[in-house]
């Protein structure tokens, strides 16, 4: 008898265990979807010029970053050179393959400059399922609507094939 109950005790501390991480999923995915990390991604084409993108809401203060992202498609170090992500201009493996990310960014709220920079003033990097050159970033305020233009100073048709995007996410710090 003591052994049954020892089990009984043992499944129903499992059962609990096992309901108590459940909510604490069902609880916890409200809460991660609930902001919209990344309210603007849109395929560009980097060809000299301006680039207007349509408005987008940030949901929640705080910094976000401005960023061209590719896929990754094409091989590695070339992408990483097209980027501008090699320190050393001089590398071997860059070797005819120049930085093509030359831009200067505005971000508008209601036709009001908030925010201004420059790809050169930048060469932050990040890999997930994409490569991306963070090119700049601004405050965001949550429920604001806002607007970015871009002008791109380069020929950056180099990383077309790769479907390059533009993208306003979330900084990961804040």
């Amino acid at each position: 008898m003591g052994r049954k109950m020892a089990r009984d005790v043992f499944k129903s501390k499992g059962v609990w265990w096992l309901v108590s991480g459940l909510l604490c999923i069902a609880l916890a995915c409200p809460v991660g979807n609930r902001y919209n990390w990344e309210p603007l991604r849109q395929s560009v084409v980097l060809a000299p010029g301006p680039v207007e993108t349509s408005q987008f809401n940030t949901d929640k203060d705080g910094y976000y970053e401005i960023a061209i992202d590719v896929d990754k498609s094409m091989d590695q170090e070339q992408t990483a050179c097209l980027l501008g992500m090699n320190p050393s201009e001089d590398s071997q493996s860059c070797q005819g393959m120049a930085d093509v990310v030359d831009m200067a960014w505005i971000v508008t709220r209601s036709g009001e400059k908030v925010a201004e920079g420059n790809s050169a003033d930048s060469r932050e990097v990040y890999t997930a399922d994409r490569v991306g050159r963070v090119i700049g970033e601004f405050w965001g305020t949550r429920g604001t609507r806002y607007a970015l233009a871009l002008n791109i100073k380069k020929d950056a048709k180099a990383l077309a094939s790769a479907d390059p995007r533009l993208v306003v996410k979330m900084n990961d710090v804040d």
